[in-house]
């Protein structure tokens, strides 16, 4: 599976990732197809809405060998911001594929980002049901978690995701802030500390995040040594308050 994120602030980076698996269909058309090949490029939104939709339309593609192509579209309409565009080809992907995981987070990331948290969570939770090694529906849900006021649950998805990916990059900035949320500053600290070191908190711009919230007076070199840690610190204790 592959993620289509939305990136945000550079610590406090809440996302929701858009999983895409093929499903009946896609792997048993040769890939050298230069509209399978469009379909698959969700980032290039106009191209690949129009791939995807001859491919839907297609008569070779009847019936459920149509979800791979829907889930896709709807990825390409999401990447375009057109989320009710985008949820009417996940609906279509699960009325022919009621077990698809991917168009049920995928259904669930485009609630999200239309404001209905409580049907984002039943969808992700949905695809956890469908699929329990689904790493990005359990982080999904844990964002889903954190929006709804529930860092606990939240924080048990992010483990639950980890778990199945140590190198999960939402899920370990998740862990950051919700035990921060949570009030548990050591903790939260250490673990976006420990993002730092993995390559998912770039250090100089959070040097900044931390300069700008009045925590960090030293240099922005991208070394986070001793003062960067001590301004770490000071910025959790005091609740990870977003910098705009």
């Amino acid at each position: 599976m592959t993620d289509l994120r939305t990136t945000i602030a550079v610590c406090l980076a809440f996302a929701h990732a858009a999983g895409m698996a093929p499903s009946a269909g896609a792997a048993d058309v040769a890939r050298s197809d230069p509209e399978i090949a469009a379909c698959q490029r969700v980032e290039a939104t106009g191209p690949a809405i129009d791939a995807c939709s001859a491919i839907i339309d297609s008569p070779d593609w009847a019936g459920a060998r149509a979800v791979w192509a829907l889930n896709n579209r709807g990825l390409a309409h999401a990447a375009r911001g057109n989320y009710l565009a985008a949820l009417a080809d996940y609906d279509a992907a699960i009325a022919l594929d009621p077990d698809n995981a991917a168009a049920f987070s995928n259904r669930g990331n485009a609630h999200a980002a239309l404001g209905d948290m409580l049907k984002a969570l039943a969808d992700h939770s949905r695809a956890i049901e469908i699929d329990p090694k689904y790493v990005s529906a359990w982080h999904n849900r844990g964002v889903d978690h954190e929006e709804l006021g529930n860092p606990r649950a939240a924080l048990a998805d992010y483990r639950q995701a980890l778990d199945l990916d140590p190198d999960h990059r939402g899920a370990r900035l998740g862990l950051a802030t919700a035990n921060c949320r949570l009030g548990r500053a050591k903790t939260s600290s250490a673990a976006r500390l420990d993002a730092i070191n993995r390559g998912h908190i770039d250090p100089s711009a959070f040097q900044r995040v931390l300069q700008n919230a009045g925590h960090y007076r030293g240099p922005i070199d991208g070394k986070f040594g001793r003062g960067s840690r001590a301004a770490l610190r000071a910025w959790t204790r005091a609740g990870c308050l977003p910098v705009r």
